[in-house]
C-alpha cells in the first residue's frame, strides 16, 4: 500500500504492507514485522518492530508486544510503557490497567497511574 494526496500525487511510496485510513491526520502502516504510525505527509510519527499498533479512543493507540500492551498518544509519545495485561477505558479520560495482577487507574486529563 502507498498514499496519493487529492491530486493523486504521490505521498509515500507503495512500501506497506498493510495500512489504515487516515483517521484524525494519522494512519497506522506496518512492514517488515515493523509497525508504524505517521501523518499525512507520511512522517513516521512513531515506529516499533514486532508489534501491532492499534486504534484506541481519544487519538489514542494501543501498542502490543508479546502479549502486554502499553498506550501511546498521537504524538507519538508512550503514555503507558508495554507492560500492562489490559488497559481498557471505564470513564470519560479515565483507563483501567492491569499488571502482575494488580490493577491501577490512568487518568488521561493527569497523566497520573495509581495503584488501587
Amino acid at each position: 500500500y502507498g498514499f496519493v494526496d487529492r491530486k493523486l500525487k504521490p505521498v509515500t511510496s507503495l512500501e506497506f504492507e498493510k495500512a489504515t485510513d487516515f483517521e484524525n491526520n494519522k494512519s497506522i502502516v506496518s512492514k517488515a514485522k515493523t509497525s508504524s504510525l505517521i501523518d499525512k505527509s507520511g512522517k513516521v510519527i512513531y515506529s516499533i518492530k514486532n508489534a501491532v499498533i492499534e486504534s484506541a479512543d481519544y487519538n489514542l493507540y494501543f501498542v502490543k508486544q508479546n502479549d502486554l500492551i502499553g498506550l501511546l498518544d498521537d504524538q507519538g509519545k508512550m503514555l503507558l510503557n508495554i507492560e500492562f495485561d489490559s488497559i481498557d477505558l471505564i470513564s470519560n479520560q479515565l483507563y483501567i490497567c492491569i499488571k502482575d495482577n494488580e490493577m491501577y487507574l490512568f487518568n488521561l486529563k493527569t497523566k497520573l497511574l495509581k495503584k488501587i
